[in-house]
C-alpha cells in the first residue's frame, strides 16, 4: 500500500490533466496503471469478499490527496453505479474481485455538454460483461461516462473497484459529478424524437456505435452510497506525499 501511496503521489501530485495530450497522459499514467493491473486485496489489507452493508454500493477512501483519490467501491450482488461521468478527469479502474456489466459513452464530436443542463449526444463505446482482474483506463475525451451492474448470478458475492481518480470532483473548479437518464433517438425525416430507456433495459436495449441522447438528472432514489472507515492504514497524510 505504501507502494502505491508513494507511486500516485509522485506521479498524480503535480499532473495538469487538462494541459496533457490523450498519448502524453497514457505515457504518465503508465507506472500506476501497471502497479495497479497486479495489486490484491491483500496488499491494500483487505479481505476477500467485503461484506456489503445491505443493499448500497460501499466506498472505503483510501487517501484523498489535494489532485487525486484513491477508493474502493463494494457493489452488492444485482446492485449498479448509476451512469455518471469525470468531467476533465482520468480514472484507473481495477476490478478487484466479482464480475459486472459495463456500459460506457463519449460524447459525440464537439457536443461535449458537461454541465449543460439539455445534455447532449453521446455514442456507445462499449457494453460488456467484465471480471477481476481487469484494468481500465478512462481520460478526459474516452469511455468518460460509464454505468456499472454488479451480476446476481448464483453465488455471486458482489464486486470490489479500486478506482485511482485525478483530478478530483469539485464543484469549485467546474468538475461536479453528473448522473444521467439514457434517452433514444428516433429519426425521422424532418425530426427526430426522444424515448427514455429504463435503467433496467440499458444493458439489453443498447449496442456499440448506438447514438443516444443523454440528460442530466439528480442522484437516482435506487442509489446511495455507505462509506466504510479504512482501517488497515488508517494514517495522516504526509504532505510531502500529498
Amino acid at each position: 500500500m505504501r507502494r502505491m501511496r508513494s507511486l500516485c503521489a509522485k506521479v498524480l501530485k503535480d499532473l495538469e490533466v487538462h494541459k496533457q495530450s490523450p498519448d502524453s497522459l497514457k505515457h504518465s499514467l503508465e507506472p500506476i496503471f501497471q502497479y495497479t493491473s497486479e495489486v490484491s486485496l491483500q496488499e491494500l489489507g483487505l479481505k476477500t469478499p467485503i461484506e456489503p452493508l445491505g443493499e448500497d454500493v460501499g466506498f472505503i477512501p483510501v487517501i484523498k490527496g489535494k489532485n487525486y483519490s484513491i477508493g474502493i467501491f463494494i457493489i452488492p450482488p444485482g446492485a449498479r453505479i448509476p451512469l455518471h461521468d469525470h468531467p476533465g478527469m482520468c480514472v484507473i479502474s481495477r476490478v478487484l474481485y466479482g464480475k459486472m456489466n459495463v456500459i460506457s459513452f463519449d460524447w459525440k464530436h464537439g457536443e461535449q455538454k458537461y454541465g449543460n443542463s439539455l445534455g447532449g449526444n453521446a455514442q456507445v463505446t462499449a457494453n460488456k460483461v467484465v471480471e477481476a482482474p481487469e484494468t481500465a483506463l478512462l481520460l478526459p475525451g474516452s469511455s468518460n461516462l460509464h454505468e456499472f451492474r454488479a451480476s446476481n448470478e448464483n453465488g455471486a458475492k458482489g464486486v470490489a473497484i479500486l478506482d485511482i481518480i485525478c483530478p478530483n470532483y469539485s464543484d469549485s473548479e467546474d468538475r461536479p459529478c453528473t448522473y444521467y437518464q439514457v434517452e433514444r433517438l428516433h429519426v425521422r425525416p424532418d425530426s427526430y424524437e426522444k424515448c427514455m430507456v429504463k435503467p433496467n433495459e440499458i444493458f439489453s436495449n443498447l449496442s456499440v456505435g448506438d447514438v443516444v441522447h443523454l440528460l442530466p438528472i439528480t442522484q437516482p432514489s435506487d442509489f446511495s452510497v455507505f462509506t466504510h472507515p479504512y482501517k488497515p492504514f488508517d494514517f495522516p497524510l504526509d504532505p510531502e506525499l500529498d
